[in-house]
Protein backbone atom coordinates (compact mmCIF):
# COMPACT_ATOMS: atom_id res chain seq x y z
CA UNK A 1 0.00 0.00 0.00
CA UNK A 2 1.43 3.66 -0.82
CA UNK A 3 0.92 4.89 2.40
CA UNK A 4 4.56 6.34 2.70
CA UNK A 5 5.45 10.12 2.38
CA UNK A 6 8.31 10.93 0.78
CA UNK A 7 7.47 14.59 -0.23
CA UNK A 8 5.03 17.39 0.65
CA UNK A 9 5.00 20.12 -1.25
CA UNK A 10 3.47 23.85 -0.98
CA UNK A 11 4.59 27.17 -2.92
CA UNK A 12 7.42 28.01 -1.39
CA UNK A 13 7.98 25.32 0.99
CA UNK A 14 8.47 21.71 0.65
CA UNK A 15 10.38 18.29 3.43
CA UNK A 16 11.41 14.99 1.67
CA UNK A 17 12.40 12.05 2.79
CA UNK A 18 15.95 12.77 4.04
CA UNK A 19 17.06 9.74 1.21
CA UNK A 20 14.67 11.11 -1.41
CA UNK A 21 16.35 15.24 -0.70
CA UNK A 22 19.99 13.52 -0.52
CA UNK A 23 19.58 11.75 -3.97
CA UNK A 24 17.50 15.31 -4.94
CA UNK A 25 20.64 17.43 -4.05
CA UNK A 26 23.19 15.83 -5.85
CA UNK A 27 21.94 16.05 -8.77
CA UNK A 28 22.74 18.98 -10.96
CA UNK A 29 19.75 20.41 -13.17
CA UNK A 30 17.83 23.42 -13.84
CA UNK A 31 14.34 23.17 -12.28
CA UNK A 32 12.38 24.62 -15.74
CA UNK A 33 9.27 25.05 -14.41
CA UNK A 34 7.08 25.44 -11.25
CA UNK A 35 10.18 26.89 -9.59
CA UNK A 36 7.53 27.59 -6.62
CA UNK A 37 7.02 24.20 -5.70
CA UNK A 38 10.42 22.55 -5.25
CA UNK A 39 11.52 19.48 -7.78
CA UNK A 40 7.60 19.13 -8.88
CA UNK A 41 9.17 19.30 -12.67
CA UNK A 42 10.40 15.82 -11.83
CA UNK A 43 6.68 14.55 -11.34
CA UNK A 44 6.86 12.52 -14.60
CA UNK A 45 9.82 10.97 -12.80
CA UNK A 46 8.15 10.45 -9.68
CA UNK A 47 5.42 8.76 -11.25
CA UNK A 48 7.24 6.72 -13.50
CA UNK A 49 9.63 5.50 -10.33
CA UNK A 50 6.13 3.78 -8.60
CA UNK A 51 4.87 6.95 -7.12
CA UNK A 52 1.45 8.21 -6.00
CA UNK A 53 0.84 12.04 -6.57
CA UNK A 54 -1.99 13.50 -4.48
CA UNK A 55 -3.29 16.86 -4.32
CA UNK A 56 -5.58 19.13 -2.82
CA UNK A 57 -6.56 22.65 -2.60
CA UNK A 58 -7.60 25.22 0.12
CA UNK A 59 -8.41 28.55 -0.79
CA UNK A 60 -5.59 29.58 -3.10
CA UNK A 61 -3.04 27.25 -1.83
CA UNK A 62 -2.14 23.95 -3.72
CA UNK A 63 -0.97 20.81 -1.15
CA UNK A 64 0.98 18.13 -2.90
CA UNK A 65 2.24 15.25 -1.28
CA UNK A 66 3.84 12.21 -3.03
CA UNK A 67 3.79 8.49 -1.58
CA UNK A 68 5.22 4.89 -2.19
CA UNK A 69 5.04 1.69 -0.73
CA UNK A 70 7.53 2.08 1.82
CA UNK A 71 8.14 -1.99 1.00
CA UNK A 72 9.39 -0.80 -2.50
CA UNK A 73 11.57 2.04 -1.81
CA UNK A 74 14.68 0.51 -2.57
CA UNK A 75 13.47 -0.09 -5.67
CA UNK A 76 11.66 3.44 -5.96
CA UNK A 77 15.25 4.90 -5.62
CA UNK A 78 16.96 3.35 -8.34
CA UNK A 79 14.00 3.76 -10.81
CA UNK A 80 14.45 7.51 -9.71
CA UNK A 81 17.55 7.92 -9.89
CA UNK A 82 17.79 6.28 -13.36
CA UNK A 83 15.13 8.54 -14.60
CA UNK A 84 16.23 11.84 -13.56
CA UNK A 85 18.89 10.92 -15.23
CA UNK A 86 17.71 9.96 -18.26
CA UNK A 87 15.32 12.85 -17.87
CA UNK A 88 18.35 15.99 -17.83
CA UNK A 89 20.17 13.59 -20.51
CA UNK A 90 17.33 13.96 -23.52
CA UNK A 91 16.91 17.43 -22.41
CA UNK A 92 20.45 18.75 -22.27
CA UNK A 93 20.84 16.80 -25.67
CA UNK A 94 23.46 14.35 -24.72
CA UNK A 95 22.75 10.19 -25.74
CA UNK A 96 24.54 8.72 -22.58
Amino acid sequence: MKDYRIAYVISGHSAYDDEVWELLSSKIYPQRCFTEFDHLDLADCFILAGADIRTRIEGDEVYVEIFIDPEDKPDFMARFDSLIEEKYACLEGRKD
